[in-house]
């Protein structure tokens, strides 16, 4: 079971300034907070095929996936006691 955590995360984005009448465009740098998902994987695969990444892994007997876009055309990796935290959750789909 992932447990969760929250944390600020700073990023960079575009703000206005009034001028006059005028909005004028600047880097700005902001805060939000996010909820992240932790796992201790036994087991972790990744494949990125095609711009197209799947993730599987088995985390205290419970098997977790989930797939997105990425940047990547190929790529293939597998590791052992794998910990990892991200925004997005992954799907229970079974049992390893």
């Amino acid at each position: 079971m992932p447990t969760e955590q929250t944390i600020t995360e700073t990023y960079w984005t575009i703000c206005y300034k009034k001028v006059w009448k005028l909005d004028i465009p600047y880097p700005c740098k902001k805060e939000r907070t996010v909820t992240q998902y932790c796992y201790k994987f036994d087991w972790y695969w990744h494949m990125k095929i095609s711009f197209i990444c799947y993730y599987r892994g088995c985390e205290a007997g419970t098997l977790y996936a989930k797939w997105g876009i990425c940047n990547s055309v190929f790529w293939y990796s597998y590791n052992t006691n794998y910990n990892t935290c991200t925004t997005d959750k992954f799907n229970q789909i079974g049992t390893c």
